[in-house]
């Protein structure tokens, strides 16, 4: 779940950071920050909420996994990647979330057909498999790929309770 008002907030106060690139021209950037759910959410739902997406929780990792490789391969950061995925939310914000799934899975009448949306959760088996898979590709692209060599990258995963813990080192993963 977003920060409320966080986009209009950055928005007004730097103008520039939401712009088209151009095609000549391409910024240099040291730091690309991810926030890894907005990506799930954008890769597995599909454009029309009444379609049932056919896939897998390997597929939808794989597409998922292919969608970083490409984001990094693009801006090209130089000195830190940091992934985060959405922690363990309070109680009361989690029970709210999975009765919203569950409700809309069962009016969509979803259930047993195609990619589970509820999975998409902290705690769920699919989230455990992204996070497994997301510490293979990291350590892969680290120790093989020259771009990814040169790089700092933190994966702060999803069975982390996190409020910008980014300096508690316990909480992250560094490769």
């Amino acid at each position: 779940m977003g920060v409320p008002r966080l986009y209009g907030f950055l928005k007004n106060k730097y103008p520039l950071i939401i712009n088209p690139l151009e095609d000549d021209y391409f910024p240099k950037y040291d730091n690309l920050y991810v926030d890894l759910n907005g990506i799930i959410y954008d890769q597995l739902l599909a454009e029309n909420e009444n379609e049932i997406i056919d896939m897998d929780d390997f597929e939808a990792i794989e597409k998922i996994l292919l969608y970083i490789e490409r984001l990094v391969s693009i801006i090209n950061p130089r000195k830190l990647l940091f992934i985060a995925v959405d922690g363990v939310s309070p109680q009361l914000k989690l029970n709210l979330q999975r009765r919203y799934r569950y409700t809309r899975n069962k009016e969509k009448n979803y259930s047993g057909l195609g990619f589970d949306i509820g999975s998409i959760s902290p705690g769920t088996e699919f989230m455990e498999k992204l996070n497994e898979l997301l510490k293979f590709l990291i350590h892969k692209k680290v120790t093989e790929d020259k771009s990814w060599k040169k790089l700092k990258v933190v994966l702060s995963g999803y069975n982390v309770n996190k409020a910008l813990k980014f300096n508690n080192n316990s909480c992250l993963i560094h490769f």
